[in-house]
């Protein structure tokens, strides 16, 4: 009997060592399946956090771009426009004066509004984002140095 009493207890802790092995390894998985959902929730969401800030940056740079273009176009259309008349209204006045003195004075006044316009058409070029697509990378750097060279004198 006392056999059979060992055996029972035995019996009944191999059971029980059984079943809290199985729950502490069904606890195990059970973590580590969460852990790695968790990881790749984590994962997923940094990446659209990333993705979503991308968005915005590019948005904002087209917004950029788009505002630079349309600046320079109004620059070079309304302010040039007035400039180029401007001009025409100095070679009206140059060919009906006579005074040496004051013809010496139209001539420098239409030459300051030739450079301004020239400075005018080439700071309306370079708020254009195409410019580098449209003449190459060469190019518009020497183009944006001479600018600069321009307005150092």
């Amino acid at each position: 009997m006392k056999s059979d009493n060992v055996n029972e207890l035995l019996i009944t802790f191999l059971v029980a060592t059984g079943v809290l092995l199985f729950l502490v390894t069904f606890i195990v998985i059970y973590s580590l399946i969460f852990q790695k959902k968790k990881t790749d929730f984590l994962r997923e969401k940094q990446s659209l956090q990333t993705s979503y800030e991308q968005e915005i940056l590019k948005s904002q740079l087209e917004m950029q771009h788009q505002t630079l273009q349309h600046v320079g176009r109004e620059l070079h259309d309304n302010i040039g426009q007035l400039l180029s008349v401007a001009r025409i209204n100095l070679n009206v006045l140059e060919e009906s004066v006579g005074d040496a003195e004051i013809l010496n004075y139209i001539l420098q006044t239409n030459e300051v509004v030739d450079q301004s316009i020239n400075a005018l058409r080439a700071l309306s070029k370079s708020l254009d984002g195409n410019i580098v697509q449209d003449f190459g990378l060469e190019e518009s750097i020497s183009h944006e140095l001479q600018r600069i060279r321009n307005q150092k004198v």
